[in-house]
């Protein structure tokens, strides 16, 4: 959007002037360089543009996504079928360039593990909200990833009382992991960053 363009389209927008002053600030340039988290400014003079930043495109289309999700009854939706359920969820046509973007795929690996997930089935992808089980063992994993270790090498020795704790700490005693070594095994924690040594004393 041209820079001279934004007072209108706000008026427009929220039926009000912008006052500038409201927000602490004496002239429109200052207070639009008051937010560079969401705002760029590209060009110089009159022929200034305004584009919301990379992270806060990433973080509009993880929110549209989110409701897409929520909106199907299975709580999932095939890429071939992205364009016709976004369509129906917000009554427009799918342009992956509304968010700043060239590839609905790059925008997908912008998205966190812990916000959807992607999985392959026979010739498709498909993206999904996190099942409950799928996100309490991604959040054993990073807290796994946390636990101090004991040696400057990076490793950490589980003795049985360690196990105890651990089992007491996260709340995963149960019968969906009946060892420590299961509890690890499905958490997806990542093997380059931890790990793991087992001493049984």
């Amino acid at each position: 959007m041209p820079i001279s363009k934004f007072i209108p389209a706000y008026h427009h927008h929220y039926a009000k002037q912008c006052r500038v002053s409201d927000y602490g600030y004496s002239k429109l340039l200052e207070l639009l360089e008051a937010v560079p988290h969401v705002l760029q400014i590209l060009g110089m003079g009159t022929k200034r543009l305004l584009t919301l930043t990379h992270r806060a495109q990433v973080k509009r289309f993880t929110q549209d996504l989110l409701k897409l999700l929520k909106f199907q009854a299975s709580k999932q939706v095939a890429i071939t079928d992205f364009m016709q359920a976004y369509h129906w969820c917000f009554s427009r046509d799918w342009r992956v360039l509304d968010y700043g973007m060239c590839d609905l795929m790059d925008l997908l690996a912008e998205i966190p593990d812990t916000t959807i997930t992607i999985t392959h089935q026979d010739l498709d992808t498909v993206i999904s909200v996190p099942k409950r089980g799928e996100m309490r063992s991604l959040c054993m994993g990073l807290r796994v990833c946390n636990i101090p270790v004991t040696s400057p090498k990076g490793f950490c020795i589980f003795r049985g009382y360690c196990s105890s704790v651990l089992f007491w700490e996260f709340g995963e005693s149960n019968k969906n992991f009946a060892t420590l070594m299961g509890l690890i095994s499905g958490s997806w924690i990542n093997y380059q960053r931890v790990v793991l040594s087992f001493s049984y004393i």
